[in-house]
């Protein structure tokens, strides 16, 4: 009988142990017990948004820190917004987005599909699409990845190359830089 009780003692601290330890891992992965203020926080979404952290993807909360190596994924359909310091980045449907760096100062980011409507105020927002890298700070830019072409529209402020009511376009190893013209805007940028 004290045989059978220790062994149900025993038994109940290993599954309390492991119901434990699972809140802290599943915590760790979401950011529960995020310390440091990031400058990202995914704070509304439509439709199905996939976050992955530490190679675990899950469809993602709103109200959640950003941190670097997220990767944010936006179904077909779907859409996420993303507020960086007292700017937004607007994710379209099909968006894929690498989180390289998310601190109070600087917010780097890779845009590998779809297109990102991007405000920046008051924090340095870095994003990189097709391998090169764009700086806004205090400006308002949307930016486009294609299959084998990429762009950036200023609309506020300027960027290296180009200002506000410019376009620049990269098409293969081609680059063009044009006055923005209203034909040249999608569903996306209107809204």
């Amino acid at each position: 009988m004290k045989k059978i009780k220790t062994a149900n003692l025993i038994m109940t601290v290993l599954i309390a142990a492991i119901v434990i330890g699972g809140v802290f891992a599943a915590g760790r992965i979401r950011g529960w017990f995020d310390k440091a203020p990031e400058a990202a926080v995914l704070t509304d979404q439509v439709g199905i948004v996939t976050l992955e952290r530490e190679v675990v993807a899950f469809t993602v909360l709103e109200d959640t820190p950003l941190r670097a190596g997220d990767k944010i994924s936006c179904a077909p359909g779907a859409s996420a917004k993303i507020m960086i310091g007292e700017g937004s980045m607007v994710l379209g449907e099909n968006a894929v987005l690498l989180i390289e760096d998310s601190s109070q100062s600087s917010f780097n980011a890779s845009l590998s599909l779809g297109e990102a409507f991007t405000e920046a105020k008051g924090v340095r927002v870095d994003i990189s699409v097709g391998g090169k890298k764009i700086a806004l700070k205090k400006a308002v830019a949307a930016f486009s990845v294609r299959m084998g072409a990429q762009s950036v529209i200023v609309y506020r402020g300027e960027i290296e190359g180009a200002k506000a009511g410019e376009a620049i376009e990269w098409v293969g190893s081609d680059t063009y830089k044009h006055e923005l013209d209203i034909n040249s805007l999608n569903d996306f940028n209107i809204e």
